[in-house]
């Protein structure tokens, strides 16, 4: 899509530690010292992250975040704390932690606790961001659980981060501090306002249900296979929404298309800078096939406001209809800022291992503050020819 996710400047971890298993029990937890009671053992922390004790609700050690402010520089800047472990066949987890905020922040986005996939056993393959945990905005400690957690297909390691972003975890300022931030601004000095302290504890990554062996012979159904070069989507030239699963701000029209009646237009606004957010899917049931292709026409409205684009990708399920676990695709198209309809086209998609189904999606985003709005026609998903 359009949007840049500019990671220059965030403080990254390049490794994390690991622990491996040869088997993976039912309800064993599969993170090293979570308790921080050994102190770092297990752990790759920043400089930021200090391990302390007996201050929290068992007297017991536990892991005080404590980022540095770092001004709007359109980066997204964080510090975290990692874990990465070895998952063995384990495809279903229960996540559970207890947070603690020092003091009460603006938002409550400065603090979370963050899960990736890999396909490599050190998390060093690939990377499918898979979920998160958030603290509520409240003072004490608190305990984030989700007990539904499912791997992304085909993974073998996950990592776990603490992470605290360096701009949205600011706290309240109080009158005196406002006055006091303006008055040096205005001299040209920059005020560092203090960063909502994060204490984390007792977490856990628990496995509930374990991959069942399943024979390659089912991946492929020829009641779904289709000739060579066919299109896999329904009503791909959106003469009207029938098969699509639409999002909020999509509608059909009649007076703009690309080769046939009608299209799809996508709306989206923003008060104050870039966004993208989902706009339309449909999912298929695979038929034979090692090679596949997608794409979509596109075209902005030269009535928007602000610029703005969209991304055409596809996800591989487990399991027929688009159930069970998935992976997301890391090959996509993206529109160019020009007038006038053009062609997203996805080449060599290969099916994730195992895939019974895709889902086709497109992403819809905007640029900055303002209104943007799009139109697309013409998709299509197929076999590609040889």
């Amino acid at each position: 899509m359009m949007i840049k996710f500019h990671l220059l400047g965030v403080i990254l971890l390049c490794q994390s530690t690991f622990s491996f298993a040869n088997t993976v029990v039912l309800g064993d937890n599969l993170l090293l010292n979570p308790g921080f009671e050994v102190n770092i053992d297990g752990w790759l922390l920043p400089t930021e992250a200090k391990i302390m004790a007996g201050s929290n609700t068992n007297q017991s050690s536990f892991l005080l975040m404590q980022a540095t402010y770092i001004e709007d520089n359109g980066y997204n800047n964080q510090i975290q704390a990692s874990q990465c472990v070895a998952i063995g066949n384990a495809e279903e987890f229960e996540v559970r932690a207890d947070f603690n905020y020092q003091k009460s922040p603006i938002i409550a986005y400065g603090h979370r606790l963050n899960l990736v996939w890999y396909e490599g056993g050190k998390c060093d393959q690939g990377g499918q961001y898979g979920t998160y945990l958030q603290p509520k905005k409240t003072l004490g400690w608190q305990t984030l659980h989700d007990g539904s957690i499912k791997a992304a297909l085909n993974a073998k390691s996950v990592q776990l981060t603490l992470v605290q972003n360096q701009r949205t975890s600011a706290i309240e300022l109080s009158l005196l501090e406002k006055w006091w931030s303006e008055l040096l601004s205005f001299f040209g000095f920059f005020y560092a306002p203090e960063l909502a302290q994060g204490a984390w504890d007792n977490i856990t990554l628990i496995p509930t249900k374990l991959v069942k062996n399943t024979p390659a012979e089912l991946r492929f159904s020829s009641e779904y296979s289709l000739p060579r070069g066919d299109n896999y989507l329904k009503n791909p030239s959106f003469d009207s929404k029938a098969h699509w699963r639409v999002w909020h701000g999509g509608q059909w029209v009649a007076n703009e298309e690309g080769t046939n009646h009608g299209a799809l237009k996508t709306s989206l606004s923003s008060k104050t800078n870039s966004l993208g957010t989902g706009a339309f899917s449909q999912c298929i049931n695979l038929g034979r096939g090692d090679v596949f292709e997608t794409g979509i026409r596109f075209k902005a409205d030269p009535e928007s406001s602000q610029t703005g684009g969209g991304r055409i990708r596809v996800s591989w399920y487990q399991d027929l209809n688009c159930k069970g676990r998935y992976t997301t695709s890391g090959r996509h198209a993206d529109p160019k800022v020009i007038e006038g309809w053009q062609e997203l086209h996805v080449p060599e998609l290969i099916p994730a291992k195992g895939a019974r189904s895709v889902v086709v999606s497109v992403i819809k985003s905007i640029h900055g503050p303002g209104q943007h709005s799009a139109f697309w026609d013409d998709a299509y998903f197929r076999e590609s020819k040889k």
